[in-house]
């Protein structure tokens, strides 16, 4: 281009580009400045959150402890409810034979004496199953430890639990349940 025209026309395409370029500026710098102030908004959030998100995040760690525990604890708890349990249930027996003992005014054999009794009649031996309709250290019939409160084999029965029942039988019927080794009973 030659000419008038053709530096006109120059001037026009610089001035365009100089147009564009003021433009593409522009919204280069409203951009810059909404990225910077949703940077700014953003930061400010995260602190915002972050404090509450610590406090929450807190809060659950403690809770989740709690339950962690719970959990741990949950079954000795109830083991050591059911060994309480099983105590008590032994000293009511022991209990009931307390109070048979004072109102029939029986004596309650020594130790060694119960210790006899149980080596007369199964050497001893809690587990004893002889076959004959008789079972454990005190070789109860089945019907004998019904009445004394017992479920189950006689045998079955921890030592102390087959040593409670046969002091409340001992209580209510004296050495008669044991015709022959009750008389280390007397």
């Amino acid at each position: 281009m030659t000419g008038r025209f053709g530096a006109l026309s120059a001037e026009l395409l610089a001035l365009e580009h100089v147009i564009d370029a003021l433009y593409l500026q522009n919204l280069i710098a409203a951009r810059a400045t909404y990225i910077a102030d949703a940077y700014s908004d953003y930061e400010r959030l995260l602190d915002e959150a972050g404090d509450r998100l610590l406090f929450v995040l807190d809060r659950i760690e403690v809770v989740h402890r709690g339950i962690q525990l719970a959990h741990r604890d949950i079954p000795l708890l109830e083991e050591r409810l059911a060994e309480a349990r099983w105590v008590v249930s032994v000293a009511e027996i022991h209990a009931v034979a307390d109070a048979e003992f004072a109102r029939r005014g029986r004596r309650d054999p020594t130790p060694t004496q119960w210790e006899a009794l149980r080596q007369c009649e199964s050497s001893g031996n809690y587990l004893v199953n002889t076959g004959n309709g008789y079972y454990g250290a005190y070789q109860f019939d089945q019907a004998t430890w019904e009445s004394v409160g017992g479920s189950g084999r006689p045998h079955w029965a921890e030592p102390v639990v087959q040593d409670a029942r046969a002091r409340l039988l001992f209580a209510r019927r004296g050495w008669q349940p044991w015709p022959i080794c009750g008389r280390h009973l007397r």
